[in-house]
């Protein structure tokens, strides 16, 4: 869900210019911040049975994939941004990283995991204002040169969008679901 090989290969599908992709990622956020705001502090810390992810463990995932992106769109090691080691990242799936990276986060205070999505977002969406049109069709190896792979080869609008509009459509549905129960 977070790489292009999960989103697909379809770059005709995906916003062509920086403008349309900052709405679209404007819109879905705005539509996922409405859903969190009227949420009780106990509705934010309660993790889900299943899951046992709570509406501040959500929040934190998408802010430290956000920071990942931002990393990455200014040069810096992905996943050494989210703070992951070489290693972790090469012997781990994702839900695994995820798992490490929301027990990290769980440490920190509500007010500290608000306080990160929100300027998560904020440097992101500064970071891709400043992006040409062109810019969206780099391939990701432009941006993380040391990176090998077949992956690498394409353009980083899928991580951007893998990580922004469509993983917050995909975690508003699970945040819905967890203030209905």
């Amino acid at each position: 869900m977070y790489n292009a090989q999960f989103i697909g290969d379809e770059t005709e599908s995906l916003p062509r210019t920086v403008s349309a992709l900052l709405e679209k990622i404007q819109a879905s956020r705005l539509a996922l911040e409405a859903l969190i705001e009227p949420l009780s502090e106990t509705q934010l810390i309660t993790p889900e049975a299943e899951s046992g992810w709570s509406v501040k463990d959500q929040m934190a995932h998408i802010a430290i994939w956000e920071s990942g992106i931002n990393g990455l769109l200014h040069g810096r090691p992905r996943f050494g941004t989210m703070g992951l080691d070489h290693e972790t990242v090469a012997t781990h799936n994702t839900d695994r990283l995820n798992d490490i990276l929301i027990e990290r986060s769980r440490e920190q205070s509500l007010a500290e995991v608000v306080r990160f999505f929100k300027e998560s977002h904020q440097k992101l969406v500064a970071t891709v204002s400043q992006l040409s049109d062109e810019d969206l069709l780099k391939p990701y190896g432009y941006y993380q040169p040391d990176q090998t792979g077949e992956f690498t080869r394409k353009p980083i609008i899928n991580w951007i969008v893998g990580n922004t509009y469509d993983h917050y459509a995909e975690h508003y549905a699970i945040i819905e679901k967890l203030t209905v129960e």
